[in-house]
């Protein structure tokens, strides 16, 4: 039984990645076993808590929403779940920043 449940939930997760790109959105990590789904307005906690386990069977229901769902990695998730944003964000607003200042010049 554990296996079929296994094999179940690994099925799902393909689909989860592929509807989703199969790349972090932050910095295009793809390596499958970093990736995880994140709640792009937060609240996974509390949504996990109303739908337990079944997290995956329930977007593949509501169709693999794009503007509630992405794709990040570990890391990129970690940052933003307990920072402010992604050090890979900062780096590109760093950047536009940097360009923005020599266009002026």
């Amino acid at each position: 039984m554990r296996v079929l449940a296994n094999r179940r939930h690994a099925k799902l997760r393909g689909q989860i990645l592929k509807a989703y790109g199969g790349s972090c959105a932050c910095c295009g990590e793809s390596t499958q076993d970093f990736l995880t789904l994140d709640h792009i307005q937060g609240g996974g906690t509390k949504h996990r808590a109303t739908c337990g386990q079944d997290v995956y069977s329930e977007i593949r229901r509501q169709g693999f929403p794009k503007d509630k769902y992405r794709l990040l990695c570990m890391n990129c998730n970690f940052a933003i779940r307990y920072g402010d944003q992604c050090p890979h964000q900062k780096g590109v607003a760093q950047l536009l920043s940097t360009l923005e200042v020599a266009e002026a010049l």
